[in-house]
């Protein structure tokens, strides 16, 4: 049986599948599977993924419908056999150390629920000193790995499968954007520690035709915003943890982005709009914590001001002339 189990949803990835694929099999540590689920390409993806799997036994391959990356992810994770789950995004590379760094500090750290590492995305390097996180310092490790990039993404990280199992923990297939930091606020949710290593092995490419770069409706970004919040209130008793208080204050830019994006991309009606600003409004008067993180930039807190002070459809329309797509120029002085 494998140790780890590679999960990799393919969507139009036919430009980037092999680089992928080789990179994983020239890895150093070799006890590993590649779990592929092609979500319903519709380019040469799927015939990649049957070229690779009947020339390497490391590589099983599944045909789906297109049903999102949380749904192909699943779908990977009732296969995987390894003991230890990765995920890896098709358009996406490793080094050859990146799986052997993984085991190296499992090996040493025997009982450890989670280990994270950096990653490179063009040509930065997004990575913290090694730092293991006991039950007393999680919520600590978890803002700090957040506000530096680490945390929120699923690929830097490999998981124990028995937690996974023991908790049922899966993709919700309901949210269409952020099912990955929902799946990995509930896994911290059930470890007692984790390890940040300072290794960056992992290749990030930004891929606009991938499977999470897409544009969703409203109605998505506000189910996705509501069970992010509700999540990480769920990580810890202490509904005055520090920590926690700043990562909702930090999630809550996600709101404003969104309140941004809402009117450039005209992909909401002016009820949904309207709706949703009285959501924020709600959540500036009545959470206390959104003080606790301050580096907003001069758009979010002119957003913060015009819904907080100002009525709601007077909010609407001002918000609408400044970041409709036709009124575009604006933001460029920003």
């Amino acid at each position: 049986m494998p140790l780890i189990s590679i999960i990799i949803p393919v969507y139009n990835a036919e430009f980037f599948l092999h680089r992928c694929l080789d990179s994983l099999l020239m890895q150093k540590f070799t006890n590993f599977e590649i779990i592929l689920i092609n979500d319903g390409s519709k380019d040469n993806s799927g015939k990649i993924c049957d070229e690779y799997a009947n020339n390497n036994p490391k590589i099983r391959v599944f045909h789906t419908l297109n049903g999102g990356p949380g749904k192909a992810r699943n779908k990977g994770l009732k296969e995987a056999q390894g003991t230890y789950i990765c995920f890896v995004d098709s358009d996406d590379y490793v080094d050859s150390e990146y799986l052997q760094t993984f085991i190296n500090e499992i090996q040493y750290h025997q009982s450890v629920d989670c280990c994270i590492q950096g990653y490179l995305f063009q040509d930065q390097s997004y990575s913290l000193p090694h730092t293991l996180y006991t039950a007393k310092s999680k919520t600590k490790g978890i803002y700090e790995t957040e506000i530096n990039s680490l945390f929120g993404i699923l690929w830097n990280k490999i998981y124990r499968k028995d937690i996974i199992k023991q908790y049922q923990i899966q993709f919700d297939i309901n949210i269409y954007l952020g099912e990955d930091m929902l799946f990995i606020l509930t896994y911290f949710q059930h470890i007692n520690n984790f390890i940040v290593t300072d290794h960056c092995f992992y290749h990030y490419t930004d891929n606009a035709n991938s499977l999470t770069s897409r544009k969703y409706p409203l109605v998505h970004l506000e189910k996705r915003i509501k069970a992010v919040e509700k999540a990480i209130k769920d990580l810890s008793e202490n509904k005055n943890d520090p920590f926690l208080l700043q990562l909702l204050a930090k999630d809550f830019l996600f709101s404003l982005r969104t309140v941004h994006n809402m009117y450039h991309f005209g992909l909401s009606t002016r009820q949904e709009r309207i709706s949703f600003l009285k959501y924020c409004k709600k959540q500036l008067q009545t959470n206390h914590y959104i003080k606790y993180y301050i580096r907003y930039s001069k758009k979010e807190k002119l957003i913060c001001a015009l819904i907080q002070h100002s009525p709601i459809k007077f909010s609407d329309k001002i918000l609408y002339t400044l970041f409709n797509s036709s009124n575009y120029t604006l933001l460029l002085v920003w």
